[in-house]
Parts: structure tokens; sequence; C-alpha cells
């Protein structure tokens, strides 16, 4: 063997250095991806009605025949920190049809990103705030993780419109339970929050600390409007389909799973950011932000 032949497979074989995930490298991943994927008049459906993106320029529109495809994305995006720009990437890889070679490059960027302590892939069965009997539930297609509530159904609430890339705010919910709801546009927005706000308050039953943690996360919205992130009760986190009950009748101690709810939970940019579970007086791991009870402030932190 030459020391050239040498050389080079031994620069070949080496194991290549660590890609260091950025902001910078998400959002060109996502441009090229765009850009390389749909025509101009596509880009503005995929990006306003099917990732549901909200758009911030009050001075131009998307449509603006100075825009090229690239300004259109920077316009959607502009300011987005690496969260935000990673949970567009999963929404690109799951739900949107993108081209081999970008898709290839966006999956290989969220693999990196994931080696590095990551998140997990998006919500896609949000159900919550039951108010009565565990429901029951079947894969309906196992391949796709679909299922169906097919018992007691109507004691539980199931969410089930796509989670944006950027969140899901109090907002996105106002305007999905108008809807299950029936009720029509001369129902003010309030009308229709506090009236979902009613039907969430009754899935805590008398627990007093959960339903101090949900007034006093509530009370932000009047301060701070609808468009920041709901705090969803009750969510099922895990499923184990059989009861305490029949699982005890066939001589087993208990679910393999050792919680299925969660008190409460909240979808940001990074999929469900923060979870808490009570205990007795006191709430008790892993929340990412802990409420402030006395003065109903919030302020992040992570307890160990």
């Amino acid at each position: 063997m030459s020391g050239f032949d040498f050389f080079t497979r031994t620069v070949t074989d080496a194991p290549k250095a660590p890609v260091r995930v950025s902001s910078r490298l998400f959002r060109n991943a996502i441009e090229e991806a765009f850009i390389y994927t749909y025509t101009r008049q596509d880009l503005e459906i995929v990006l306003a009605e099917e990732l549901k993106l909200s758009w911030p320029n009050t001075d131009h529109q998307p449509s603006d025949n100075e825009y090229t495809k690239r300004d259109v994305i920077k316009g959607y995006t502009e300011g987005w920190d690496l969260p935000r720009l990673v949970a567009l990437a999963r929404r690109m890889v799951s739900d949107l049809e993108v081209t081999e070679l970008r898709l290839a490059a966006l999956t290989a960027l969220l693999a990196e990103h994931d080696r590095g302590g990551g998140v997990g892939t998006p919500a896609k069965n949000l159900i919550f705030a039951a108010n009565g009997p565990k429901p029951e539930l079947v894969l309906r297609d196992a391949l796709n993780n679909d299922i169906e509530i097919v018992r007691n159904g109507e004691y539980c609430l199931v969410y089930d419109q796509p989670i944006p890339a950027d969140g899901l705010t109090y907002s996105d919910l106002i305007q999905w339970w108008r809807q299950r709801q029936g009720l029509t546009d001369n129902v003010s927005q309030r009308d229709v929050g506090l009236d979902l706000h009613d039907r969430l308050r009754t899935s805590l039953g008398d627990n007093s600390v959960e339903l101090r943690v949900f007034d006093a996360y509530a009370a932000r919205y009047k301060d701070n409007g609808f468009d920041i992130p709901a705090l969803i009760p009750q969510v099922y986190l895990h499923f184990d389909p059989a009861t305490q009950l029949s699982r005890r009748s066939a001589g087993q101690s208990g679910s393999p799973l050792a919680r299925q709810r969660m008190d409460s939970s909240s979808c940001s940019p990074t999929g469900i950011v923060w979870s808490s579970k009570s205990t007795g007086s006191s709430i008790t791991r892993t929340v990412i932000w802990r409420a402030q009870l006395s003065t109903a402030k919030w302020s992040p932190r992570t307890d160990g």
C-alpha cells in the first residue's frame, strides 16, 4: 500500500466530527426544503393553511410580488429560536411531502439534534380533561398510530386538529371549542374562552392544588391575551387499556405504567414542555414552569 493510499484510507475511515446543531443550520435546511419542494403559490398555502403559521408583518403580505420564496419563509419564521425551528422541521418531516434529498437532510439534522438531548416527536393524540370514567380506546390503524375512543368518549376531550409548529395556544383551543360546540361567530372569543375554561376546570374535581395551579395560570390570559401556550389539564401521556379493577381480578398487582395522566401540560414549540404531578399539598417533579401561586405569576425553573 502506498503512502498516499494509506493517508486516503485513514482520512476516509476516521470518525466524523459531530455536527454542531444550530439555528442557522436548521433555518437553512428548512428554507431549502420548502424552496425545492413547493411552487411559490403552493408555499403560501402550506405555510398559512397546513402549518397554520402566523404572518407577523402587517405592512406587507406573503403574496406581494417583490417577495421571493425565501423571503416568504423568512417572513414567517423571523426571530424564531432553535426550539421553534426544530418543531417546524419535525412537522415538515411527519406531515408534509418534501423532496427526497431535502427530507434526508432534515431527518439527519433532527437525528443529530436528538442525540444531543433534543425533544420528542410532535403530539398526535391529545386526550385530556376527563371528568368521568376512563375512556376505552382501540388502535384503529396501528401503522399510523390512529386511535378511536369506543366507550366513555363523552367524558373526555380530544383535540383533533394539527398542533401548530409554534405551539398550541389558548386561542387555538378556543377556535377548536367554538367549532366543536357549534358556537356561532356572534359569540365573542372571550365568552367561548370562558365556556371552555369552565369545562376544563370540571376535570380537576375538588383537588385544591390542581385548581389553584389552573386558576393561577388562567389569570395570565387576562393579562397577556389568549395567544400564549394553553394550560391543558388531565392529559393522557400514557395509556393502559385495562382498568385497575380488571387487573386485580386477573390476579395482577397493578398497571405496568406508573401513571397515565399528568395534572397539567403545555404544548410549546418544543412539544409538551412541562407537566406537573400533584402529591398531597405540593407540586412535584419535573416542571419547567413553576407557579408562584401567591402572586399568580410564573417563572422558569426545573425542579429535580
